[in-house]
């Protein structure tokens, strides 16, 4: 059900429930499941979501740090939506009966 990922040192955990789904998309104003398009302001907001469960207290703000981090580290925007479009998938989000 997780996925794990290392960015600039940091171990991290991402993870969807219903609740971070929830914050998420009543923060988005909507589903957010279109953000695997890769817009950066909607990707940041995915990623927060799947950190909120493990990384307790995390904000949008270092979200979007840790996004920085693996950007300036070589990976891609789309590298961390594919992070993310995973860890939804093994929640069961992504498949046909969610």
């Amino acid at each position: 059900m997780d996925v794990r990922v290392e960015i600039a040192g940091r171990a991290l955990i991402l993870r969807y429930t219903v609740n971070s789904m929830c914050v998420v998309e009543e923060m988005a104003g909507g589903s957010l499941l279109d953000a695997l398009n890769s817009d950066f302001t909607a990707a940041r907001l995915l990623f927060w979501g799947a950190l909120m469960d493990k990384q307790a207290g995390i904000t949008l703000r270092e979200a979007g740090e840790l996004i920085d981090e693996h950007l300036r580290g070589g990976g891609s925007l789309s590298g961390i939506v594919d992070l993310c479009a995973e860890a939804l998938g093994r929640a069961g989000f992504l498949s046909e009966h969610a």
